[in-house]
């Protein structure tokens, strides 16, 4: 179901500067390929519970499995990003729980219509 998961997420602005750093650094990245990534893995449950922390959200419960699980969905998909820090020189600058506040704030600054 959903709690099995395990993904490599990455900040939209890590994202970004992986692009960046490929345009300021055209003969080291041209004709070859990188794995822009944190190389941490987080289970659906730890990406939850991190929310519900940065929330302070305590009385409700998840509803798990609620959807069929995906066919020949990976488990496990954790990124090595050695490569982008030994050529490049880049690595990511926030960790998942920067990037779930910054975005947590970022959706609160919105108002509903």
């Amino acid at each position: 179901g959903m709690k099995e998961p395990i993904r490599d997420l990455m900040y939209v602005s890590d994202h970004v500067s992986a692009y960046l750093t490929c345009f300021k650094k055209p003969k080291q990245s041209i004709g070859e390929t990188f794995n822009f990534c944190t190389g941490t893995g987080w289970s659906i449950p730890e990406i939850v519970e991190n929310i519900a922390s940065i929330l302070k959200w305590e009385n409700g419960s998840v509803n798990w499995d609620t959807i069929p699980k995906r066919p020949n969905d990976i488990i496990t998909l954790i990124g090595s990003n050695v490569k982008a820090k030994t050529v490049l020189d880049w690595k990511p600058e926030f960790t998942l729980e920067d990037g779930l506040k910054r975005t947590i704030n970022q959706l609160k600054g919105r108002t509903t219509k």
